[in-house]
């Protein structure tokens, strides 16, 4: 260390920042993409929400496979302990994929993604502690439930007939396995990169759904709009919005990833009125402006993170795991740096600040 670097803290925590504002900003993008998802997809006919989910698979499954193929020499092997990893993660995004369509068409766009998006926090967290993976910051507890309560705002004004139950109900099991498909993610991204993780896991889920495949066909093959509706959905709110998620949920965890994917109901809400035609009262509006204020704090928290006096005193690289194999791999050794290397570096995730 030269007379003039900065202390090792200094640069511990610039270090963190600048990895975390990356991830926090590719999450808040793939929930944009996926803010489009509903509002184009009720613009197809009735009745072709299966069509349309096994189609989007399909076409992001392809491109994430052709991305995957540029990172070959960074390639890991997979090990037959990940299998549980990678079955729950391909059930999931399949799962997700065939609930979420038919609830749009049922419950309306708004309604729909809401419920979707809104409760997945709540069951990802409560993954997140059962896994044994720490607590939860209060940060994320308190923007979860203000978030939350917007959500509730957005939703709940409105008669409850009996389509727009069944429809929530298919929204609610979606949010399951949106939980699920993020904490698979986040655990097989720890070995793989993000693209390569997000294509295997598409990829089992078009398999998984091919029997829909003649009809997501039938539905494309006369239509100019449709085929253009599900190539968009499959390249943008699938293959791009995935592998931003995953680099996202890579760097910040499941749990913070996915409340920060609470921006994905207020872009479909805006769309929804937009594009579909639905309206949205003045309390729907209030719930829409409670999420962008939840989100932004959490952003805030996520992008300045805040470090222990423990870890200030101790030199402790916060870098991210992700990071640490190939920094110690690059790093010269002891008797070129004049001292003893870095201490370890820990989680980076902001779920135990």
């Amino acid at each position: 260390m030269t007379l003039f670097s900065p202390p090792r803290h200094h640069r511990a925590a610039a270090q963190l920042r600048v990895w975390l504002r990356p991830a926090a900003a590719a999450t808040t993008t793939a929930a944009i993409l996926w803010g489009t998802m509903g509002p184009v997809a009720a613009l197809f006919p009735s009745g072709s929400a299966l069509a349309v989910s096994e189609m989007r698979l399909a076409i992001g499954a392809v491109a994430l496979g052709l991305a995957a193929l540029t990172r070959q020499g960074q390639a890991t092997r997979w090990q037959r302990r990940e299998i549980p990893g990678v079955v729950v993660g391909i059930v999931s995004v399949a799962g997700y994929s065939v609930l979420y369509f038919p609830a749009v068409e049922l419950a309306g766009v708004a309604s729909a993604t809401v419920v979707a998006i809104g409760a997945a926090p709540l069951v990802a967290g409560l993954g997140h502690v059962l896994a044994g993976r720490g607590p939860l910051s209060r940060t994320w507890l308190v923007t979860t439930v203000v978030a939350t309560a917007g959500i509730g705002l957005v939703v709940l004004p409105g008669a409850l007939t009996s389509h727009r139950r069944v429809g929530i109900v298919l929204a609610f099991a979606a949010a399951c396995c949106y939980a699920l498909q993020a904490h698979s993610i986040h655990a097989l991204t720890r070995r793989h990169s993000p693209t390569v993780t997000v294509a295997v896991l598409f990829a089992g889920a078009a398999v998984l759904l091919c029997p829909l495949l003649p009809r997501g066909v039938a539905l494309v093959s006369g239509s100019l709009p449709a085929l253009a509706g599900v190539v968009y959905l499959g390249l943008f709110t699938t293959a791009a919005a995935y592998a931003l998620f995953a680099f996202g949920v890579r760097g910040i965890g499941a749990p913070t990833a996915v409340t920060l994917s609470l921006l994905e109901p207020v872009v479909a809400a805006v769309l929804g009125v937009v594009l579909v035609g639905q309206s949205l009262t003045p309390v729907r509006w209030i719930g829409i402006a409670v999420v962008i204020a939840s989100l932004a704090m959490l952003t805030r928290q996520t992008n300045v993170p805040r470090i222990s006096s423990a870890a200030l005193s101790s030199g402790v690289d916060p870098a991210p795991p992700a990071r640490r194999t190939a920094t110690a791999a690059a790093a010269p050794p002891e008797s070129e740096l004049g001292g003893p290397g870095m201490a370890p570096r820990h989680n980076p995730s902001p779920l135990g600040r």
